[in-house]
């Protein structure tokens, strides 16, 4: 599905949910420590920083991840990322202040997975691509797919496997 969806167009279905849909899909493709989650039956709690995402985040909320419900939140942007597994702004051009370790840090923002991101998402010849900074991945102690890694445009930083 992750193929489908980063070689999608951007024309054929509206963007926020094209992005939605990449958002979970990196997740999918993401391990966490046992750390980052205090209990056994503990949401997988994806958080996103635009208001215009709103329907699509939430629309992710039926769904699960890693064996764990998702939970949808909206945080400020420029917020602390405290209890988030995934936090995702949309043409934030910083991370946020108080991003804690083990959450993915995704932003539509040019410059973003080099500056302290873990994935930044930009369009290309009219379609959705992404670059992965492993380095970052790491840093946050999440360990990024090598099958989520070939289908990035850019990988920055030393990728294992």
């Amino acid at each position: 599905m992750l193929a489908c969806v980063a070689g999608a167009r951007a024309q054929t279905a509206p963007e926020a949910e094209l992005k939605a849909a990449l958002v979970f899909n990196f997740a999918l493709f993401t391990q966490w420590p046992a750390s980052a989650f205090s209990a056994p039956g503990q949401p997988f709690v994806l958080c996103y920083a635009d208001e215009r995402m709103a329907g699509a985040f939430t629309s992710l909320a039926s769904k699960t991840l890693h064996g764990r419900p998702v939970a949808v939140r909206r945080i400020l942007p420029g917020a602390s990322t405290a209890g988030c597994h995934v936090g995702y702004w949309h043409e934030e051009p910083r991370l946020p202040a108080g991003a804690p370790g083990a959450t993915l840090l995704v932003a539509d923002a040019e410059g973003f997975a080099r500056r302290g991101g873990v994935i930044e998402i930009g369009v290309e010849d009219a379609r959705m691509r992404f670059d992965v900074n492993v380095d970052n991945a790491r840093a946050s102690g999440l360990r990024v797919s090598s099958k989520l890694l070939r289908l990035a445009r850019k990988v920055h930083g030393h990728a294992e496997d």
